[in-house]
């Protein structure tokens, strides 16, 4: 296969695609009929992308309520990781996917250190973080934190390392105001072979000491493309999901330059 016009060996791109600024897919004043209307969005503008999409690593799986949506939406599916810190949500996560050989559950919190930690519970599950609640309890003044808990923590490359793990293609990344810490402590490496990230991000302090999403833009700006930040629900426009894709997939995209537009 000849190598793309503009592609270089180290997977970074040329300075035409660099100076590329794509269209944004979403923004946070657009109403949305789901939370994930943002990662549907992907077949339908990059179907290319899509099909590239092997491996998902899902860190802060929850229940894995995503589960039946990823599939749809990305074909090629081979490998699911899945990465959980409450217990009964790793119990939960591993019945559900026992016969499913393709799905592997991890009990950690990944985040930017290795250790024990305090992670906080909250009544509905879904808030629990290794941060405490700050302006998330303005906004859902019904969620309260029940308890505290020790969860292991890990970065991810550490788990890749121990477990022998396959790159991500897509991380999807659902922590609660922990993004940026799991973000910034991604290596080079990894970086460079990922071809998505979605991840929860807020424009305010949701928790206390969370980086905004400001600053996760700012982290990924030198190889990856911002395409839009939809909000978690039509009355929270400032706490959502934002998508990036790495500029080496330039060419998927249909307003790329047209050097760009070929493999």
């Amino acid at each position: 296969m000849k190598k793309k016009k503009n592609a270089r060996p180290n997977g970074e791109t040329s300075a035409s695609a660099s100076n590329f600024s794509p269209a944004i897919w979403w923004t946070a004043e657009q109403r949305i009929e789901t939370v994930d209307d943002l990662l549907k969005e992907i077949p339908l503008r990059s179907p290319k992308a899509a099909e590239q999409i092997r491996v998902i690593y899902a860190v802060g799986a929850n229940k894995f309520q995503e589960h039946e949506l990823l599939l749809d939406l990305f074909p090629k599916i081979e490998q699911i990781y899945l990465f959980e810190p409450i217990p009964k949500l790793v119990e939960h996560l591993e019945k559900a996917t026992a016969n499913l050989d393709y799905v592997r559950v991890f009990p950690y919190a990944i985040t930017d250190h290795e250790g024990i930690a305090d992670f906080h519970i909250t009544n509905n599950l879904e808030s629990s973080s290794l941060l405490e609640l700050e302006k998330h309890k303005e906004v859902y003044p019904w969620v309260e934190k029940t308890e505290t808990v020790k969860v292991d923590c890990r970065k991810l490359e550490t788990v890749i390392h121990e477990f022998n793990l396959r790159a991500p293609d897509l991380l999807f990344i659902d922590v609660q105001g922990a993004e940026y810490r799991i973000i910034s402590s991604l290596n080079d490496k990894l970086l460079r072979s990922l071809k998505l990230l979605y991840t929860e991000a807020s424009t305010i302090e949701f928790y206390k000491g969370a980086k905004n999403l400001r600053d996760i833009q700012e982290l990924l700006n030198d190889r990856f493309y911002f395409l839009g930040f939809s909000a978690q629900e039509n009355r929270v426009r400032n706490h959502g999901n934002a998508l990036f894709m790495n500029k080496s997939l330039a060419y998927t995209l249909p307003d790329a330059p047209p050097g760009q537009q070929h493999e």
